[in-house]
């Protein structure tokens, strides 16, 4: 029941492999069973560096109160589908605490997001992951991060051009008119935005 994901897991080891090179910290925003987040550390040198990989979510679903109505229905069967019914009936935030025990740098933050981020210290980042299915909370973790994350740095839309995603893609435009920037959507239907 897995959607094969190759090539957009292919894309974010490509950006995770560039932000190597940058001396600050990582970001995954929604996170889920953490199989992205898991891919680039298992397959970079991610593990022998000094830097912290942030792992935003909740954990336990979609925030029903920060969908628009637009989101809902997509909204509510994620929640059943990827949390509350996912095909291994596991609990995600045990099988995240598993999954990233063997990576030093991994740090799991629990909480509702964009307000989690003040959860943790940081002074930059240069890749993000962002992939939280609702506008609201996107836009508002990229207001919260935009001014620290180093020129160079890597953003990484998961939703960007996929259909049923049209209200993420507008207010991502928006925001990257705003700080003047231009998204590279891609034909995974994520897009690219540099700092």
């Amino acid at each position: 029941g897995t959607p094969d994901i190759r090539w957009r897991v292919h894309v974010c080891l490509w950006a995770a492999e560039c932000c190597l090179r940058l001396p600050v910290d990582f970001a995954q925003v929604g996170v889920n069973t953490g199989l992205v987040s898991t891919m680039i550390l298992s397959n970079t040198a991610f593990d022998h560096t000094d830097k912290k990989f942030f792992l935003f979510d909740t954990y336990e679903g979609i925030p029903l109160e920060m969908a628009s109505e637009a989101e809902m229905d997509s909204v509510y069967k994620m929640n059943r589908n990827m949390y509350a019914g996912n095909p291994a009936n596991v609990n995600i935030i045990d099988f995240c605490e598993k999954q990233f025990a063997p990576h030093p740098g991994a740090t799991i933050v629990q909480g509702l997001l964009p307000g989690s981020i003040d959860d943790v210290s940081f002074d930059c980042l240069s890749y993000v992951s962002i992939d939280l299915n609702i506008t609201s909370a996107e836009i508002g973790v990229i207001e919260k991060v935009w001014d620290r994350i180093t020129p160079g740095g890597i953003i990484v839309l998961d939703d960007y051009g996929l259909a049923g995603h049209e209200e993420q893609n507008m207010a991502w435009n928006k925001f990257a008119t705003k700080v003047e920037r231009m998204i590279m959507a891609l034909p995974t239907g994520q897009g690219v935005l540099m700092r």
